[in-house]
């Protein structure tokens, strides 16, 4: 049998004894139920609608599988390393961090796959695939998180200290409005929150932003499988090849997170040839009305036209050789309204 066969039927195991064990069986249920339950879906849902929401989810899922892989990862190096064994210590946690990262794939698509069926709609606008796997990949921040800092730790250190945060984050959240505890719990909320999206702009649908994201994710869960091969055994020093790899990871991480908050800003105005998959903006008339939608919005012409149609009828067109233009742009922003002349060519 060779090393690759050996390091495949291991994951396999790997993966089989997580989804037997009793916290997978009993914790992921019960946390999926509670994402689901509590998405918050809109009547018209559109595309930021699901990436916030699933962005949320994503830290749900990294969260219980945290506590997950802490207790196999706890048995590799506890029990691992004192046996003659075919793969490496380092090895091992490698095929346990790649069986649960694929846990969590399943866990997260699921959420994804459960908002895309409770929506009243369609999902209006367009994710760019980038933004797309970028969730994927965040979900994975817990248990690479949980296999790194329990082969420094080498105890349950890590994941009791998990425990006692999360509870009192959520008894702080409802009982500590106004005090000093407030303060404090809004800084942890932003700490998390910023390791997970660490960009001012969130549009799913513009793919640089989208490239953006999944750049900082995949540096991100770089570094954590570095730094879970820089710990070698207990009293031995750390290695120190995965260590310089891990500080200069780190250094990239927080250069991409500063050029990206300094290049792309609430000022940044992206253009409709920036979202994914898109050249030019598709315009619809309705009673001598030019709606020019974004890709994924053509249902909603029909909605505004009706809520428009009212106002623009008062609307000074000069001769009545024109009509009146309307379309949204690419950044967040209020709808327009120009006249148009038959040529295409604004007066």
């Amino acid at each position: 049998m060779t090393r690759l066969s050996t390091f495949w039927g291991l994951t396999r195991f790997n993966l089989w004894h997580m989804l037997s064990s009793p916290v997978f069986f009993v914790g992921v249920p019960l946390t999926l139920l509670f994402l689901g339950a509590t998405s918050y879906i809109p009547n018209t849902p559109t595309a930021l609608d699901l990436y916030h929401q699933s962005s949320a989810n994503a830290m749900g899922v990294a969260a219980i599988m945290f506590v997950v892989a802490t207790f196999p990862a706890m048995r590799e190096v506890r029990h691992s390393a004192a046996l003659a064994l075919p793969l490496s210590a380092h090895t091992r946690l490698l095929s346990l961090a790649l069986a649960a990262v694929a846990l969590t794939s399943v866990c997260t698509g699921s959420l994804i796959a459960l908002y895309l069926m409770r929506a009243p709609i369609p999902v209006a606008g367009v994710m760019s695939p980038y933004t797309l796997t970028g969730v994927f990949l965040s979900s994975w921040f817990g248990p690479l998180a949980a296999v790194a800092a329990t082969a420094w730790v080498r105890s349950f250190a890590p994941l009791v200290l998990f425990s006692m945060l999360v509870p009192a984050y959520l008894l702080y959240s409802f009982t500590a409005m106004g005090s000093r505890a407030d303060v404090i719990v809004s800084q942890m909320s932003w700490l998390v929150t910023s390791a997970i999206v660490p960009f001012q702009i969130t549009n799913p649908g513009v793919t640089v932003l989208g490239l953006l994201y999944l750049v900082y994710a995949v540096l991100l869960i770089v570094a954590l499988v570095s730094l879970t091969l820089v710990r070698r055994g207990s009293g031995r020093r750390p290695r120190p090849i995965p260590l310089g790899a891990s500080l200069l990871l780190l250094v990239v991480i927080a250069g991409t997170v500063v050029y990206g908050n300094k290049t792309y800003t609430y000022d940044h105005d992206f253009s409709v040839e920036q979202l994914h998959g898109t050249k030019t903006a598709s315009c619809r008339v309705r009673d001598g009305v030019a709606y020019c939608p974004l890709p994924g919005y053509e249902s909603w012409v029909d909605y505004w036209h009706a809520a428009l149609s009212p106002p623009w009828r008062g609307c000074p067109n000069g001769s009545g050789t024109g009509w009146p233009r309307y379309g949204r742009r690419a950044t967040p922003s209020a709808p327009t309204c120009t006249w148009t002349r038959p040529s295409g060519r604004s007066p």
